[in-house]
């Protein structure tokens, strides 16, 4: 650098004034790039702020702009629905929903409490006695802390009295955990408190002392992973009819387990779940609805692979390559994920300045609501049926929203949000139409996401699994949770019946017949 003056003052004019121009080339080339950084930076900041403190939902509403890709042809649509509107008025009128308390389910119990006038008010002034004309009746929700109860097995005994022998005594009823004093009723409300009320254990272990019972943690913990391995027959039943369905809803998310073979306990390992619903037969008129999760150290595509050996369906999943090989070797119908692509655009919708508002996100976003706006009316339809709406309805608006994408990606920057937007979409495009060509496929893969919602909440609470047993068995207990949820059962109830009967079951059969989508709600 300290020979650079004497170097300028050798070059002559021309010279000088081509390295000015190369240094002012090069000064514009940098401002260029630190406007962009810039500019992606405080993207990300405001989709952090929005992400933290903005609403969660990712419902969209009508937009005005919702077909700008095609403006013209929208205003000749308008004109002419407007001259349409002019020849016939039609008035139509909104009857407003009353706003009040929600009444109390009136398949609760009742106590009624007898409320009477004083004896001496029931003679008149006349000096006749009032007789009863009637009653006014009002509710008042109570509630009733749980109650614990002890029950005692007494069994009889019976021996001859001639010759004192042959002694004989009652069968022991059959438990869950042989060696445990814990009845099906405690070890259902334990299991629902942790895996669908997402209460730790030492939490229930202080709650249980404030009703006079010691039960430590470590007692507790010993009782889930027992009743998890009592549970697996059934968990393996699930798993054989899950590989009879016609899609497959897949996902996973991470866990920490602190104590695991050759892993630091701060290191990630994978909760994974299959999500599928058999159609109705008629044995099943609801269908049968399975949540299947499992525990992983990793989330390398081979487990992906071993969880769908002997599947043959269609599979729905995010954009994680790790399903490929799965695909591949086992060659299913595969499906992305529509709702991954919409939040890819909301995130630019959040990312953009306060007040500041693109007409281009609005129209991409409201293709995609026209999507949704076909699923919720087919909803009902058989797979057929919808098959052959998707492909009147939906396939001409996918096509033009392709097009319109396509054009869109060479006038945005590739770093935008909108342009990683973008490109996702595009790179998905063939997994995301799938489901034009198959009924039994979702849109989106929501389903897998809800299915796994309540573990996410829950492992905010207890933030970890301590080994790996506990992993294992917290995928068991939240597969025969979200099972029995999914087929319109009430947890406790279910896992109440299930350790009451479970251990009767001699045969399969007998375990078939306990499985969710088999048993009646009467209880």
């Amino acid at each position: 650098m300290k020979n650079r003056p004497d170097t300028l003052e050798t070059l002559s004019r021309d010279q000088l004034i081509d390295v000015l121009l190369q240094q002012n080339s090069r000064i514009d080339s940098l401002e260029k790039t630190l406007e962009n950084k810039v500019a992606f930076y405080e993207a990300q900041l405001r989709l952090l702020a929005a992400q933290k403190y903005g609403a969660r939902s990712e419902r969209q509403t009508n937009d005005l702009q919702s077909d700008l890709f095609n403006e013209a042809e929208v205003l000749v649509d308008k004109a002419d629905e407007q001259l349409k509107s002019s020849e016939t008025e039609t008035i139509t009128y909104e009857r407003q929903k009353k706003r009040g308390r929600v009444a109390i389910d009136p398949a609760l119990p009742r106590t009624d409490i007898i409320h009477d006038i004083p004896e001496a008010d029931k003679t008149c002034a006349c000096g006749c006695q009032k007789n009863q004309i009637g009653d006014e009746r009002s509710e008042r929700l109570d509630y009733v802390p749980p109650q614990l109860t002890v029950e005692r097995h007494i069994r009889y005994k019976y021996a001859c009295p001639a010759c004192e022998e042959g002694v004989q005594i009652a069968d022991r009823p059959a438990s869950l955990l042989p060696k445990s004093n814990a009845a099906p009723g405690l070890l259902a409300y334990v299991v629902t408190a942790k895996y669908q009320d997402s209460l730790p254990l030492y939490r229930q272990s202080k709650i249980l002392a404030r009703h006079g019972v010691t039960v430590p943690s470590n007692t507790l913990a010993n009782w889930m992973i027992k009743v998890s391995e009592a549970v697996a027959p059934v968990i393996d039943l699930m798993a054989q009819q899950i590989k009879q369905v016609p899609v497959i809803l897949m996902d996973e998310t991470t866990l920490q387990v602190n104590k695991e073979p050759d892993k630091k306990a701060s290191s990630k390992s994978y909760m994974w779940i299959r999500r599928g619903l058999s159609p109705p037969d008629p044995d099943h008129p609801h269908g049968k609805d399975m949540t299947l999760f499992h525990y992983s150290p990793s989330r390398k595509a081979q487990v992906a692979v071993d969880l769908l050996s002997g599947y043959q369906g269609a599979l729905m999943t995010d954009g994680y390559d790790g399903y490929n090989a799965a695909i591949k070797e086992h060659r299913l119908q595969h499906a992305n994920c529509w709702a991954h692509a919409r939040r890819k655009f909301i995130e630019a919708e959040k990312s953009l300045p306060k007040g500041k508002k693109s007409p281009a996100i609005t129209a991409i976003l409201n293709e995609i609501g026209k999507l949704y706006g076909i699923e919720k009316t087919i909803k009902p339809m058989l797979a057929d049926d919808k098959q052959t709406e998707r492909q009147a309805k939906a396939k001409p608006i996918l096509e033009k929203l392709k097009t319109n994408l396509n054009n869109k990606l060479q006038t945005v920057t590739p770093k935008s949000k909108l342009g990683e937007a973008i490109a996702y979409t595009l790179k998905y495009w063939e997994g995301l139409i799938t489901y034009l060509e198959n009924g039994y496929i979702p849109i989106d893969n929501n389903g897998a996401e809800n299915g796994i919602r309540p573990f996410v909440i829950g492992r905010k609470n207890w933030l970890f699994s301590d080994t790996v047993k506990g992993a294992e068995a917290s995928a068991r207990l939240y597969s025969i949770i979200e099972t029995a949820k999914a087929n319109g059962h009430e947890p406790y109830h279910y896992l109440r019946l299930l350790f009451t009967q479970l251990p009767e079951a001699k045969t399969e059969q007998d375990m078939i017949n306990l499985l969710p989508w088999n048993v009646k709600r009467d209880y």
